[in-house]
């Protein structure tokens, strides 16, 4: 069995398969090593990347700017403005209850402490 042909033939066709599949794999990690790829194409055209990046920001800056818009003094607030400053005032709250829920609990105590000392006892 040790010698069995048929068995030596499976194990060489499995070594191929695994010389084969370390290969495809080192090539897919090579293509997808984008910043390696970059930085020897950088070193090696490094004038057509600094023209390219040149007139890309003459183009850009061709381009026709936003004109301002004049703000009208009475508007009426979007819909969304107005849930997003229900939304801040609701969380400004919320985080103000809990940083003074510890001071309002002790208040309401003494309150409490104090009305229960005034109360006559059969009351």
């Amino acid at each position: 069995m040790a010698d069995d042909p048929r068995k030596l033939e499976l194990i060489a066709d499995l070594a191929r398969a695994r010389r084969e599949l370390t290969t495809q794999t080192r090539a897919v990690r090579h293509d997808l090593d984008v910043a390696a790829r970059f930085k020897s194409s950088y070193g090696r055209h490094r004038w057509v990347w600094l023209a390219g990046a040149g007139v890309l920001g003459v183009v850009l800056t061709a381009f026709p700017r936003r004109k301002k818009v004049k703000p009208r003094l009475w508007r009426k607030p979007a819909p969304e403005e107005k849930a997003v400053k229900a939304g801040l005032l609701i969380t400004a709250l919320k985080l103000t209850f809990d940083i003074l829920r510890p001071v309002l609990t002790k208040w309401i105590a003494r309150r409490m402490a104090a009305y229960t000392e005034r109360r006559p006892p059969g009351r």
